[in-house]
């Protein structure tokens, strides 16, 4: 591979990088418009799987330095509609039931912070960095798990990372901690394709018994 190919893979990835934070955070910003205007909003499970396979992709053409100025823009306006959260409001599960029984709190965590994280993980992985991506996933855990809800599913995210990038042991330690914090996950966790390397570990088996 050329130098001129590894710069057009490099700028191709980091344009879909901002491209897909780009998306999610409009996506989210709309959401909060139509609550705040009294409007019905789709439930979770109504829309997640059309937005994170990329259905909606509109700035996959957009050029790096427009999108990542839009993306800034776009951060700072959902700063300051976060700030208009009551603790309330950020930490009842009950508050919104399209966000079907997890809190505000959760789900901007999940779009702000673990979103873009992963993203950037994944751009290091595939640059053969796992070290950095591994010390980024790790930090950003530490710094999640002290939250209620927020820190076992920060923790079965790292798990799902350390899965995926051939870590068995560590990603079986992370998943018993999340499941036994979030025991609602445990379901889910029996069809997540991110732990699909390990369903034939003993230690994976035995979580489930």
């Amino acid at each position: 591979m050329n130098s001129m190919s590894i710069k057009q893979k490099t700028l191709e990835m980091v344009n879909q990088t901002y491209a897909d934070l780009l998306e999610f955070e409009t996506h989210f910003k709309n959401q909060l418009q139509k609550m705040d205007q009294g409007e019905k909003i789709p439930m979770a499970c109504e829309y997640y799987d059309q937005v994170n396979d990329g259905v909606l992709y509109e700035h996959m053409e957009q050029p790096f330095e427009e999108a990542l100025q839009e993306f800034q823009q776009l951060h700072a306006e959902l700063l300051k509609r976060y700030e208009r959260f009551s603790e309330e409001e950020l930490n009842d599960p009950k508050k919104y039931e399209w966000l079907e029984g997890r809190p505000m709190s959760d789900r901007i965590l999940a779009n702000s912070c673990w979103h873009p994280e992963s993203h950037q993980a994944d751009y290091l992985v595939k640059r053969g960095k796992l070290a950095d991506a591994t010390r980024m996933q790790e930090s950003l855990t530490e710094k999640s798990r002290s939250l209620p809800t927020w820190g076992a599913m920060a923790v079965y995210n790292l798990a799902c990372f350390y899965a995926l990038n051939g870590l068995k042991e560590k990603a079986i330690l992370c998943l018993k901690e999340a499941l036994q914090g979030r025991p609602d996950l445990i379901e889910w966790s029996k069809q997540d394709s991110d732990l699909d390397s390990l369903r034939q570990v003993a230690d994976f088996k035995a979580l489930f018994k």
